[in-house]
């Protein structure tokens, strides 16, 4: 069995994980509104479109997933979507691969916040009465 201290720094991870994720994310938001304020709009309009639709449907495709490939690999490629849509902005020309970066990233965006909590809710060593 796994020690405290195991899941003390899985945990440890995952929120230096999200903190740096969504550092970069929030500065890409940021920047994708002041610098192009009706395409910047249009985009995160469409990254949380896409996010509000797919939460209703995300705890039964990631049970699906984590019997496939495991909840640390959905954290990882859903954080992978944040990463592409963060490195668009370094190109806004093509303004197709920014919406559809940000389409991805509404579709990233439920797995992970699910997955976040369900890994964290199952990392103490033993359970507690609630």
């Amino acid at each position: 069995m796994k020690g405290v201290a195991h899941y003390r720094n899985a945990v440890v991870v995952v929120s230096l994980g999200f903190l740096g994720t969504f550092t970069g994310f929030s500065a890409a938001q940021n920047l994708q509104t002041s610098l192009n304020a009706t395409l910047g709009s249009i985009s995160l309009a469409c990254l949380y479109a896409t996010f509000t639709t797919l939460c209703l449907v995300a705890p039964p495709v990631l049970a699906s997933l984590e019997r496939v490939i495991g909840l640390r690999m959905v954290m990882f490629v859903s954080v992978l979507a944040y990463v592409g849509m963060i490195l668009s902005n370094l190109d806004v020309s093509a303004w197709v691969v920014l919406i559809a970066m940000n389409v991805l990233v509404g579709v990233a965006a439920p797995l992970l916040w699910t997955v976040q909590n369900d890994y964290v809710g199952r990392s103490p060593p033993r359970r507690r009465p609630v």
